[in-house]
């Protein structure tokens, strides 16, 4: 089956939002104290991670 303009923007949505979402994590983490950072950027890449998946599944789903 092809993946029709419908089915391909959520996916492309979620996956605009996760980079835009590393985008300020990584400009926050250039700026932030280091020592402080370490454990909001473990908490945020999880996070980030958990999106990540998420989109992955939703793609799986799409081009199944």
């Amino acid at each position: 089956d092809d993946v029709t303009t419908d089915d391909a923007k959520p996916i492309i949505r979620t996956l605009r939002d996760a980079l835009l979402e590393t985008r300020e994590y990584v400009a926050d983490y250039t700026t932030a104290d280091k020592a402080d950072a370490t454990h909001s950027a473990q908490r945020d890449a999880n996070t980030l991670l958990e999106r990540v998946d998420g989109a992955i599944a939703e793609a799986d789903e799409v081009l199944s």
